[in-house]
């Protein structure tokens, strides 16, 4: 027998193998007991849901999947024998492939495949095969460990000649020599203090060392980021004067296209530079395209040529729609640049040419590093536009924030997409992974929970009430398969009747139904200019014979789909991924997250609607062995604590540069010393039952010292020294850098900061793991007790240092909320700060308080953002003005803030 690709993997997922020559019919036959008993499951789980009014808890979810088991199992049969057995599987196979003939070739075909050519082993081979694993490596990962490389070796050396029982060796050959001499460590050991005995292993490596924790990556992956980041350096580029620009904006003002003042300085910063290669950070909804149309202006005003990029061929035809300009995808240069250097692409770049890329978050390292130095070389300027914080595509590598870190990056922070400008900020606060973000979520009922099944009856339910509103509604699943159901359910809700045609997920769709394109197909035009491309979404018009006669559901422009592609590359449009969406706006979402999910997922979730975005947490799901996920999950876990999680886990794509940077620095360096110190100490103590009750005071304030009798044992004392002293090395210069350089979280309390209390916190952040990027100045409250008492002392002295006032607005916060949380503090410095500037801000707290009952989840973060709605500078009539507007910042970046 062999292996072979299994079709119809999708898209983003590696290939799946199957047994050469087994029909696919037969393991779907044979797979049938799985989906009844998932049918099943969810018809108990709607009859809970409408017995109870609520979704079932994880232990009655459990409950549930058991009973589905057992009524969809069929009676047990009388005891047959392995003849009889076999009898019946061949007559069940001969049910399903249609005669005893189609059986026994399939047999034939499993058990005497065609065999492929194999290639023989030797050192060359293996050589070649790790430069393959890399190759491949680099377009899905800037940086990688062990175990992707150990993958992707396993694939590569399924065709090699050699025994079944020492393929597992010949993989091995092939990661030593990708990690030996085709990969650069990221993340080697920089402690300098040699561990003892009892603290290594048998191999002699420190217990320290996590096998298989560290990062690679390639040199060619570093010296392409070294290279963009050097190109946004230089500013030996063609510059526009202020007079051009203005000239071409009140132009512009004319035609009627305004801008906002956060657009207006964008374009004006951009064109005047002289930068060669610029970055703007735009968050969803900042008018980025607006924005991107009135530069191109100014070029073209100018007499010069303008050129689009994008990753996708949707974004580039987006950003042709939006700016009138040519745009092609970035895929599509870097083949001419490789394969056809005299095309008409190629040659539209030359001195003075404005470059802009799009979605550039989203291109891949090596690809953007090729076209940037293409163009720069050409004497072009480059524009990057893009959001760090949504979704990444395959391969994309995070260089944008080492541009944004290194040179400073513009952005655009005032949204004009929502239609509420309170929901505005919460985007941006959802973006930033502020979990009070989620108080405006919950305070306007956009979050909604139950399991698996009501949750998807409720996200439907929600589409068809707002579909009969006459508000169009995207609904947004985790899984194709839910995807799949709820596009069904939207199908069959509309009624269409007539000819069908089947579509690539297994459906079939009708004249009127909302279809979506997943392949570009450069050879099926819309226009003279534009052409099918995946995420295009359709309009059935017509079927004949499997194809699709369809109409563009934004442009309204019409084509023919072939059957062919109709049955390889179209979906039903009603439902997608938050992937699939990603670009997208409507005017209400309703999404589905499980709690596995990014922060960036969420945030790209939940800034696609105009007027509304709903989200759909599963709180209890079940595995297929009908278990609870967690043993330890005995309680039902709250909304809030699960999209929390969420907001905590950052996926957003980080270069190999940034990663080796974060490895060596000293926040890292004292992080890992101080887990070091502890633990040695701990065991050394157990070890020579020395009793650290007793013990002085640490290198650090919250840890303890070495005691005098492990000061002197003969290896334990020289050890623990030499640990004490790396320590307090590492966080006097923790301290000398928080003096000269001021971290990005003081931003907030600079105003209060002495600077002995910014080194004192600058040493806990690093020494605690605290993210660069968490606002809360000391972050969470520890478990442990010096830590937590220690915490708090810093926590004391910070609010100590707001005086009074400060005190008075937290105990008028307590009387409507009932309790105090860690958003109490900040809404008293808001509060106190509207005090100053002249507002009301007792009458603005009594009436956001007097709205409506606050929720029991964030009920302090859910009354910040009323108090925001009622003063906030970007309605048209607030309640209650405020002269000067509030600036947010970005923690990390660096760089002109806009339209704030």
């Amino acid at each position: 027998m062999q292996f072979v690709e299994r079709p119809g993997t999708a898209r983003d997922k590696r290939p799946v193998r199957e047994i050469d020559g087994v029909d696919l019919a037969l393991c779907e036959k044979w797979s049938q007991r799985r989906s009844d008993i998932v049918v099943r499951q969810r018809e108990l789980s709607r009859e809970f849901a409408s017995s109870h009014g609520r979704a079932p808890t994880p232990t009655e979810a459990v409950a549930l999947a058991q009973q589905a088991n057992l009524e969809t199992r069929d009676a047990k049969h009388e005891p047959r024998s392995y003849a009889d057995q076999r009898a019946l599987w061949r007559a069940e196979a001969v049910g399903t492939l249609g005669s005893d003939r189609d059986v026994a070739q399939m047999v034939s075909a499993a058990l005497h495949p065609v065999r492929r050519a194999q290639h023989g082993m030797s050192a060359a081979w293996v050589h070649e095969t790790a430069a393959r694993v890399v190759a491949e490596l680099e377009a899905r990962r800037a940086t990688w460990q062990i175990w992707h490389v150990r993958a992707e070796a396993q694939r590569q050396v399924r065709d090699v000649a050699a025994p079944a029982d020492r393929l597992a060796e010949v993989v091995e050959w092939v990661v030593d020599d990708v990690i030996g001499r085709l990969s650069v460590n990221l993340s080697p050991d920089l402690d300098s203090v040699s561990e003892p005995g009892p603290l290594r292993r048998r191999n002699g490596e420190s217990v320290y060392r996590h096998s298989g924790a560290d990062q690679h990556t390639s040199q060619r992956i570093l010296d392409a980021e070294q290279r963009i980041v050097a190109a946004a350096g230089r500013c030996d580029g063609f510059a526009w004067s202020t007079d051009d620009v203005e000239l071409s904006v009140l132009a512009a003002r004319l035609d009627g296209e305004r801008l906002n003042r956060g657009q207006e300085a964008l374009v004006g910063a951009m064109a005047t530079s002289g930068n060669r290669v610029q970055l703007a950070l735009a968050p969803a909804g900042s008018g980025k395209t607006t924005a991107m149309r009135a530069l191109a202006n100014v070029w073209i005003e100018g007499g010069a040529n303008v050129v689009g990029l994008a990753p996708s061929a949707a974004a580039a035809a987006a950003l042709a729609e939006a700016t009138g300009i040519a745009c092609e995808t970035l895929a599509k240069l870097d083949h001419d640049l490789a394969y056809s250097p005299g095309s008409a692409l190629v040659g539209s770049t030359g001195p003075g040419t404005l470059v802009v890329i799009d979605e550039a978050g989203m291109a891949d390292t090596l690809t953007l590093d090729r076209v940037i130095e293409y163009a720069v070389a050409r004497g072009a300027s480059v524009r990057l536009i893009g959001d760090d914080q949504q979704l990444a595509a395959i391969g994309a590598g995070g260089v944008l924030r080492d541009i944004a870190t290194t040179h400073g990056a513009l952005q655009l922070d005032e949204l004009i997409r929502f239609t509420d400008p309170t929901e505005a900020e919460a985007s941006l606060d959802l973006r930033d992974g502020e979990p009070a973000a989620l108080g405006f979520y919950v305070d306007h009922d956009r979050v909604h929970v139950g399991d698996a099944v009501t949750c998807a009856d409720a996200v439907f339910d929600a589409w068809a009430r707002e579909r009969a509103g006459g508000r169009d509604c995207l609904m947004l699943a985790p899984t194709r398969e839910l995807v799949r159901e709820l596009n069904l359910r939207a199908q069959a809700a509309r009624g269409l009747v007539g000819s069908s045609a089947l579509l690539s997920d297994g459906c079939e769709a009708c004249v009127g139904d909302v279809v979506i394109s997943r392949r570009n197909d450069r050879r099926l035009g819309i226009s003279g200019t534009d052409w099918v491309k995946n995420g295009d979404r359709w309009i059935v018009a017509g079927i004949k014979d499997g194809a699709l006669s369809v109409r563009h559901h934004d442009s309204g422009l019409r084509t023919t789909l072939p059957a062919a592609y109709v049955a390889a590359h179209v979906e039903l449009g009603y439902a997608s991924t938050v992937h699939t969406a990603q670009g997208l706006t409507t005017d209400v979402v309703h999404g589905i997250v499980t709690g596995e999910e990014s922060r960036q997922t969420l945030y790209t979730m939940l800034t696609r609607g105009r007027v509304e975005n709903h989200v759909h947490v599963v709180l209890a799901d079940v595995g297929e062995d009908h278990t609870l996920p967690s043993p330890t999950l005995d309680r039902q876990a709250t909304t809030t604590e699960l999209l929390e999680g969420v907001l905590a886990r950052d996926g957003s794509a980080v270069s190999a540069t940034t990663t080796r940077s974060a490895a060596a620095s000293l926040e890292a360096q004292l992080q890992e010393a101080v887990t070091r110190y502890a633990d040695a100490l701990t065991l050394a103590a157990t070890r020579t039952r020395v009793d650290l009750d007793e013990a002085p005071v640490g290198p650090l304030p919250w840890l303890v010292g070495i005691p005098s009798d492990l000061a002197e044992h003969p290896a334990w004392g020289p050890y623990l020294a030499a640990r004490a002293r790396r320590m307090s090395t590492l966080a006097t210069e923790v301290q000398e850098r928080a003096s000269t350089t001021l971290p990005a979280w003081t931003s907030r309390y600079d105003d209060v900061l002495t600077p002995d209390l910014r080194r004192d916190l600058a040493v806990w952040r690093a020494a605690t793991g605290i993210k660069p990027h968490d606002r809360a100045i000391a972050g969470p409250p520890p478990t442990d007790d010096r830590e937590s008492a220690y915490h708090r002392r810093l926590t004391r002295t910070i609010n100590a240092r707001y005086g009074e006032a400060i005190k008075v607005w937290e105990e008028r916060i307590v009387e409507y909320v009932g309790r105090r949380d860690e958003q109490t503090f900040e809404l008293a410095k808001q509060l106190d700060t509207l005090k100053r500037r002249g507002v009301d801000a007792e009458q603005v707290l009594d009436l956001a308080a007097a709205r409506k009952p606050l929720p029991v989840d964030c009920p302090t973060a859910a009354l910040a953002y009323r108090v925001k709605d009622l003063t906030t500078p970007k309605r048209k009539h607030p309640a209650f003005p405020v002269d000067e507007p509030f600036r947010r910042s970005v923690s990390g970046l660096s760089g002109p803030s806009l339209g704030l």
